[in-house]
């Protein structure tokens, strides 16, 4: 059985957005530690410098400085973390958009919900999966999370 992921990050200049998810994490029976990133600079800056990687890296396409798909290809294109699981969050459904998360190697994408109790189900889904079977490039159609 895969562990529950207990340290996570959230990317994500919407502080509304931020709020949103964070409040979701409490109907999370042992909800992770969560540390949020403004934009894509914090998010890159943090994973090269702690010492500690978190569990997964939620990230958000739409940010100033430095943008979701950008930081994604620097996180692909770094040998120390190819492991980690990448989670995009878009409120966008466009097919070219999905396609090309998926190609720059992203685990999973997901259109934000917009309701509370469809964050906490999606988030608690995402982390109890086995990111042994659910890594970048794994059956193109399960990359795209819609039933929470």
């Amino acid at each position: 059985m895969q562990r529950q992921a207990k340290h996570i990050m959230l990317a994500e200049d919407d502080e509304d957005d931020s709020q949103f998810f964070e409040e979701a994490l409490k109907y999370i029976a042992d909800p992770p530690n969560l540390v949020i990133a403004k934009d894509g600079v914090e998010l890159t800056d943090f994973l090269q410098n702690s010492e500690t990687l978190p569990d997964v890296v939620f990230l958000d396409l739409n940010m100033p400085r430095k943008n979701g798909a950008q930081c994604l290809t620097e996180i692909r294109g770094r040998e120390e973390f190819q492991h980690l699981p990448v989670v995009v969050l878009s409120t966008s459904n466009a097919a070219d958009i999905i396609e090309k998360m998926y190609e720059f190697g992203a685990n999973l994408y997901v259109q934000k919900p917009t309701d509370m109790q469809s964050w906490g189900k999606a988030i608690a889904r995402i982390l109890g999966m086995d990111w042994n079977i659910q890594r970048p490039f794994s059956v193109k159609k399960n990359f795209i999370l819609t039933e929470f």
